[in-house]
């Protein structure tokens, strides 16, 4: 997860904990991060990138010998392309409309 605060400040971190009035996040070395809700501009989950449906078919179909292909190396070792997946931010109205999807 990476939260950005209305400073313009990024933490970044594993969920902790979610109440009424903060956030909570632990960062990669253990530190736990409380960030008060009032202060939270952005909000991010940060995910690896998905594999193409090539991509995916190697993975599923080469077993043990996918460290031949090297286009998936990343994913092999954890190393991939991240990209963040945006949860909130505070600069949008809150929409709580149906979504529809379109064909």
């Amino acid at each position: 997860m990476s939260v950005t605060t209305t400073g313009g400040k990024l933490h970044r971190g594993s969920l902790g904990q979610v109440t009424g009035s903060e956030i909570s996040l632990t960062d990669p070395f253990g530190k736990e991060i409380s960030i008060p809700k009032t202060e939270v501009s952005r909000i991010d989950y940060i995910r690896d990138k998905p594999l193409s449906d090539k991509e995916e078919f190697y993975w599923e179909e080469l077993a043990m010998l996918r460290i031949f292909d090297p286009a998936l190396y990343p994913r092999v070792f954890h190393l991939g392309d991240k990209m963040p997946v945006r949860l909130y931010e505070s600069d949008v109205p809150e929409d709580n409309s149906p979504v529809h999807c379109s064909n």
